[in-house]
């Protein structure tokens, strides 16, 4: 039974969508207040480290991403190693991989995917491809 004292670390990156992360930690914030959030942060762009995330009560750790220079014109290559590192800094039982322009707008979902979870006893949940990506395994979760 999920309960007040559970903990998630969200992870995500960011390049250039500092606007749409910090609607999502507010959201995330107003609509699931019964679970504490630990929220990691790979900066993956060329900016001095001193972006200010208002917290809305969780706790954020920013990273260094990734050099651009590393992975050349693949921006899906460069987000997913930025994405990988913040698996280093991950201390709670569950995790969310989150983009920061994937909005979660139900209230108290993480909540009721978490009870989810530990009902049926599963290691990971996630977003399935949408239909029309038939070559993908059906319902099974993606990136």
């Amino acid at each position: 039974m999920v309960n007040n004292v559970d903990k998630i670390t969200i992870c995500t990156v960011c390049a250039n969508d500092e606007i749409l992360l910090q609607k999502n930690i507010e959201l995330i914030s107003k609509l699931n207040k019964q679970i504490k959030t630990n929220w990691i942060i790979a900066i993956n762009k060329n900016i001095n480290k001193k972006i200010k995330f208002e917290n809305h009560g969780s706790n954020i750790l920013l990273i260094d991403g990734v050099n651009e220079n590393l992975t050349g014109r693949d921006a899906s290559l460069h987000h997913s190693m930025a994405l990988n590192l913040t698996k280093k800094e991950v201390k709670t039982r569950f995790v969310l991989f989150l983009e920061p322009d994937f909005f979660m707008l139900r209230k108290n979902l993480i909540n009721e995917v978490l009870k989810h979870m530990k009902i049926k006893d599963l290691s990971f949940f996630g977003v399935p491809w949408h239909p029309k990506w038939h070559s993908k395994y059906r319902y099974f979760p993606c990136s």
